[in-house]
């Protein structure tokens, strides 16, 4: 094994190898399997073999303390299987030091494919990235990762230890090269002239406008001049900018949006694919965080995933269940709640409650028991499902009449809300809340639902940007004029009202855990 001369201050070495590798039984020492050791006898098989161990030390030893070491195994690591017999299973764990980032292109008891005229899909996507100028290397091996998510149908899961401290960026303003044609066994190489940068700098405020990541429209009336109505058989489709409204036989008429719109606000940058038919959309922060949508193709939300800068993930709304009694996964036809608690335990009026109802409001269990796990649609559109959970309501917001722009004089107003969401999501980052958007009867039925659906989402949407409330762990739906609070003529400041609802233990069953995350998805153990 060669290694060349030591890399001096701001180089970074890159280690890449394919070929076998397996841990020997005797002590479990990793080892770098040539492939023609098939034709070897066992003793000789581990004669011929390098020690990964001691490739890992040889070049640490020859790198300075400020030089970023990468090491890529483009290996298998289940059992290798030779024509003689079974020498060992494959890679055991390593963890590099601090300094050091490690990447293997599969997880432990797995195998990684080299299918392919170009190398495995591994090779293809690390070459195809390291030829980008100037990313750093967590959106490299980020951007690999899902690429062989998606060319192999999450069957193969690529695995990375991060020792690395601050920002490296690779290939600056240089050409990469080409792993995919590279051979078997690679030999390392330490390349200067890389740009190894501090810590990123704190992410710039968020806009003060909560019209920033939103439509540019401000009044109803320019929706209504951009609408549009179609018939689906023996339902109305009302099409207007940013949301649709759908008027079914039973005349129930509901409002849809989509949800990335939230999701975007402040994101650094999006991304989008198209895995096995679902959309997969991935919003990366700027501190390098990302919220993960997966959506049915006919835009269902499937999945919303966290994950932090550290790798690890959470799952924050997982809505595959479907119970066979809901028409459409939508409406599900159960009695309301019997509730038991002082009414105004049930609604807290947000006015007059002190902060710590409040936040214990966002905190409560449903007032009767969950007897199963509710899909996100059947809880925005079975009335019946969301009451079973608590809520605030908050009638003093003010708001010019067909509009949803909020005054900047709102923010003081509303801080004891986000107080209480930021409080929960600390105790909980998993907690999901429902805001709403209710109007009394003055309008029409389609204005008052579009107006209420867009003034719940620019509520959500003032709470992100002014108020730092995380937008991953909020939805928001219209009711229009549907949920009257006063029914004496159905106008007046109280039936104009946002609900917030705390709907965790709908998602999940009440106490219900979360199913396991999909392959490829799952936090590291």
């Amino acid at each position: 094994m060669c290694i060349r001369d030591s890399a001096g201050s701001g180089s970074i070495g890159f280690f890449y190898y394919s070929g076998h590798g397996a841990a020997r039984p005797e002590d479990g020492a990793n080892y770098l399997i040539p492939v023609d050791v098939q034709s070897l006898q066992l003793q000789s098989a581990w004669y011929d073999a390098i020690s990964l161990d001691a490739v890992v030390h040889e070049v640490a030893r020859r790198a300075s303390k400020e030089t970023a070491l990468f090491f890529v195994f483009d290996a298998c690591r289940t059992e290798l299987h030779l024509p003689i017999k079974s020498i060992s299973k494959g890679f055991e764990d390593i963890r590099g030091q601090s300094g050091s980032f490690i990447a293997f292109s599969t997880s432990p008891g797995q195998t990684a494919s080299d299918v392919g005229d170009e190398g495995g899909p591994y090779a293809r996507a690390l070459s195809a990235e390291l030829r980008n100028p100037n990313q750093d290397y967590l959106t490299v091996f980020k951007r690999v990762k899902e690429a062989v998510y998606s060319s192999t149908r999450f069957t193969q899961h690529p695995w990375e230890h991060d020792g690395i401290i601050g920002t490296v960026v690779l290939n600056a303003n240089r050409l990469a090269p080409n792993l995919s044609n590279s051979p078997q066994l690679a030999a390392p190489a330490l390349q200067s002239g890389a740009t190894i940068s501090p810590p990123p700098p704190p992410p710039p405020p968020r806009p003060r406008s909560s019209e920033a990541s939103l439509p540019a429209y401000h009044r109803l009336q320019d929706i209504r001049d951009a609408r549009e109505e179609q018939q689906d058989g023996n339902r109305t489709i009302i099409n207007e900018p940013g949301r649709f409204i759908i008027r079914d036989p039973s005349s129930r008429s509901y409002v849809r949006h989509n949800d990335l719109a939230l999701l975007q606000i402040g994101a650094r940058d999006v991304r989008t694919e198209t895995v096995g038919g679902d959309k997969r959309t991935v919003v990366i922060r700027p501190d390098n965080s990302e919220i993960i949508s997966v959506a049915a193709p006919d835009g269902r939300l499937i999945r919303r995933i966290g994950r932090g800068s550290d790798g690890r993930e959470i799952i924050i709304i997982d809505n595959t269940y479907r119970d066979p009694r809901s028409v459409n996964g939508m409406f599900i036809d159960i009695p309301p709640p019997v509730v038991r608690i002082p009414y105004d335990r049930y609604i807290v009026d947000y006015d007059s409650a002190p902060s710590s109802l409040v936040y214990d409001t966002l905190l409560a269990s449903s007032v009767v028991p969950i007897d199963r796990r509710y899909s996100m649609d059947e809880i925005r559109y079975s009335r019946n499902v969301s009451k079973m959970m608590p809520s605030v309501d908050i009638n003093t917001i003010n708001l010019t009449p067909g509009s949803w722009e909020f005054a900047s004089d709102q923010e003081a107003k509303l801080k004891p809300i986000a107080y209480g969401l930021k409080q929960a999501l600390q105790r909980n980052p998993r907690e999901v809340f429902l805001i709403e958007g209710h109007t009394d009867d003055s309008g029409s039925e389609i204005d008052n639902l579009s107006l209420s659906d867009r003034r719940a989402e620019a509520l959500a949407a003032f709470l992100i940007q002014q108020l730092r409330v995380p937008t991953e762990n909020l939805v928001s739906q219209g009711y229009g004029s549907q949920y009257l609070k006063e029914q004496n003529g159905g106008l007046g400041r109280t039936n104009q009202r946002f609900t917030i609802r705390r709907i965790t233990p709908l998602l999940n069953g009440g106490s219900t855990p979360l199913p396991p995350a999909p392959p490829g998805t799952s936090p590291p153990r």
